[in-house]
């Protein structure tokens, strides 16, 4: 199959883009001891792996398509998504509730309903060309019936060589660094319903050596949220995100001491989910599908304001699915359109071991199959 799509420029740029899509500088639950499966159970644990192995490859060998206009957005971690879970699930994780969800990312209503009092994880993932990402999440349930959740994500690289025309190392220590601040409450409406609201604290910077740096921040940026329990083993959800995302990029002016700030944002996105969970073959599986619109308004050259009479839409559909082999071990396949295949496992002790700890781990691609990033994520319920 020919390729489609186009690479991104690396390392995606952390700084604000137009809301026309340009980016302004290219600069960038078993127990141990249970007993071990009889051999037609065993089979068909392996059978399930072989099969999804086997549908992976296939999506290996499709390209993603790449007229991307979100390419060198800044704070690129608001599209790559966090947790080793829900990477190797295709990022379709807008409706799917377990301990393992880092809600204030994915969805804040979903809080209200945790399975425990509450939860605490944190995820790493290495990336290509060396950039790192990372989050550490906190959930819990505050009685009768809201919730309280943060997360903080870090993106970025700060070992990049810079060289001169002339090809010689002028700075060994540039880089650019990303850092998000999640908060979000989470009330419960009814026993099937919540909803959430939240903000962020964002900063990102560039760096080129100790005189060099261009900076971008964003304050109170609103995200509304609902869940929906429309029958226990089927759930929906909804995120809105950046309602009103008002960042500011700052860089030094030419010639002067002072700085140049300038307005922009992030584009309005809105993220709709379904999970359902069922049996196949006697062993628990989910299939998750989410829809993720980004809403870009054009800009008005004589102040540099959003018009939004000039919105251009772009579409991504994420599908994910996982099934536990064993109680304790589940294997998970997705696909997304704009990060292409994924897959991952898990390793998740029962409650009444080691406190219910989860270990999980997914392959991934990155947006418009740039590069394959390996993630990992500790979770502890409480």
């Amino acid at each position: 199959m020919k390729s489609i799509f186009k690479k991104l420029p690396f390392p995606l740029s952390p700084f604000p883009i137009n809301r026309a899509g340009g980016s302004m500088f290219n600069l960038m639950n078993c127990p141990s001891h249970s007993p071990l499966p009889t051999s037609r159970e065993g089979k068909v644990g392996w059978v399930a792996v072989l099969n999804l192995t086997f549908l992976f490859l296939i999506m290996l060998s499709c390209q993603v398509l790449a007229d991307d206009p979100l390419a060198g957005r800044p704070f690129p971690e608001t599209r790559l998504g966090v947790g080793a879970r829900a990477q190797a699930m295709g990022c379709a994780q807008t409706a799917y509730l377990t301990p393992t969800t880092v809600t204030a990312y994915w969805n804040p209503a979903m809080a209200a309903m945790l399975p425990d009092k509450g939860a605490v994880s944190a995820a790493f993932r290495f990336l290509s060309l060396g950039r790192q990402e990372g989050v550490i999440g906190f959930s819990t349930r505050i009685p009768p019936r809201g919730a309280v959740t943060t997360a903080v994500t870090y993106h970025g690289d700060g070992g990049i060589p810079i060289y001169n025309s002339d090809g010689e190392l002028e700075y060994s220590d540039g880089g650019f660094t990303n850092l998000s601040i999640y908060i979000g409450f989470s009330y419960l409406l009814t026993r099937k319903l919540s909803m959430g609201l939240a903000t962020v604290i964002r900063s990102s910077s560039i760096s080129a050596g100790e005189d060099e740096e261009v900076s971008a921040w964003e304050v109170g940026s609103l995200f509304y949220s609902v869940y929906y329990k429309i029958k226990p083993n089927l759930s929906a959800g909804l995120h809105l995100r950046e309602i009103t995302s008002g960042a500011r990029y700052e860089a030094p002016t030419y010639g002067s001491e002072l700085n140049t700030i300038v307005a922009d944002g992030l584009p309005i996105n809105l993220k709709t989910g379904l999970a359902w969970k069922t049996k196949i073959a006697k062993k628990d599986a989910t299939f998750t599908i989410d829809g993720d619109w980004y809403f870009i308004p054009g800009t008005i050259k004589e102040n540099d304001s959003p018009d939004w009479s000039e919105v251009k839409t772009v579409t991504e559909i994420h599908v994910g699915s996982e099934c536990f082999i064993r109680p304790n071990f589940p294997v998970r396949i997705g696909y997304s359109t704009d990060q292409g295949p994924a897959l991952g496992f898990g390793f998740h002790f029962p409650k009444n071991e080691h406190s219910g700890i989860k270990f999980d781990y997914a392959l991934s691609r990155e947006p418009n199959g740039s590069g394959l990033n390996h993630s990992i994520s500790w979770t502890l319920p409480f």
